[in-house]
């Protein structure tokens, strides 16, 4: 069907229609005929004894004996009267083609718009959302620097108390070293005050002593001892201040008073 020549009763086919499913094909004369041309809404039931309106014109009656035609019926689509201050018709592409390609333009665009109003939606509620996690993080931004300024002070300030740790521990070691050698000239010098100096042990402490008489009289005890020891005296000691001896138990006292008197131990 598509390879023979199609024959139109009507207006010609422009747009590519469907012979099958939109038109008619008239049996006795062989045209094709849109539904719409004839108005018709829908095909007839049997297509094979359909008569087109130029054959029925043509064709007498059955009941009567003249031969009178048919009144002519137009086959074509009348030219409808465009309304005062209507919009022009859209001029209708050429094949199926341009049809796909406008709707294509259409979808593009349209689904373009959907796509921008999409993103600016997203954009802007993301915005919202995010508008109080920037102020958070921006006060977070705060406190670090300022825990950061804070730092910084407190490391400024232990450098410098360790400097100053470090100048009094030099400070302590170098005084440490001058009471050392301090106290040694100290006690060199105790020393060399107490060189003439004669210590007395074992000698009661007395008010008002004189201590020339107690060191004669320690010096005149320490004479006596040695000498009665040379003589085999048996006791020394002393009383109240005063030195005794005696060669035996029952032997005469003797008194030492002074040096003479250690000539009495023989």
């Amino acid at each position: 069907m598509a390879s023979e020549a199609v024959q139109w009763g009507c207006c010609i086919n422009k747009h590519g229609i469907d012979i099958e499913e939109k038109s008619l094909k008239c049996p006795t004369c062989g045209k094709y005929y849109h539904c719409a041309c004839i108005s018709l809404k829908k095909p007839p039931n049997d297509i094979n004894t359909w008569k087109c309106p130029s054959c029925k014109s043509s064709t007498p009656k059955a009941y009567r004996n003249d031969s009178t035609p048919i009144r002519n019926v137009s086959t074509s689509r009348g030219s409808k009267r465009q309304a005062t201050g209507s919009p022009s018709p859209p001029s209708l592409p050429n094949d199926i083609n341009d049809i796909h390609v406008v709707i294509r333009e259409i979808i593009q665009e349209e689904f373009s718009g959907m796509l921008v109003k999409m993103n600016e939606t997203i954009i802007s509620t993301i915005n919202q959302e995010l508008e109080p996690l920037k102020k958070e993080m921006q006060g977070i931004r705060d406190s670090i620097s300022f825990m950061n300024d804070k730092f910084e002070d407190i490391k400024k300030e232990q450098q410098s108390s360790n400097e100053s740790v470090k100048k009094l521990e030099l400070e302590n070691i170098e005084l440490k070293t001058t009471i050392q050698q301090i106290s040694e000239r100290l006690v060199n010098l105790e020393q060399q005050s107490r060189s003439n100096n004669l210590e007395v042990q074992c000698v009661p402490e007395n008010k008002n002593e004189n201590v020339y008489n107690i060191c004669i009289n320690t010096t005149l005890t320490c004479t006596a001892r040695i000498k009665a020891k040379e003589m085999n005296y048996k006791y020394v000691w002393v009383r109240n201040g005063k030195i005794f001896v005696r060669k035996s138990e029952g032997a005469e006292l003797i008194q030492i008073r002074n040096k003479n008197s250690l000539s009495k131990i023989i």
